[in-house]
């Protein structure tokens, strides 16, 4: 699975959280990783898939500024 996008902010750090349930709160998601927009403010991650494992949901999130 990939995740890709753009008009990041250049450099600077992004958060992928993760939760079988899209419901919960923010807080209560798993930090997945930590990664930083390239040069030209575009990101990618990228993670396997399990067919066994529950379905997982994703949100990218900056740092509060």
């Amino acid at each position: 699975m990939v995740i890709s996008g753009s008009a990041g902010i250049t450099n600077g750090l992004y958060y992928v959280l993760t939760s079988t349930n899209v419901a919960r709160s923010l807080t209560s998601w798993a930090l997945q990783s930590t990664n930083a927009f390239d040069g030209s403010a575009h990101f990618s991650f990228t993670n396997a898939m399990n067919s066994v494992s529950p379905q997982q949901f994703y949100i990218i999130k900056l740092p509060q500024l």
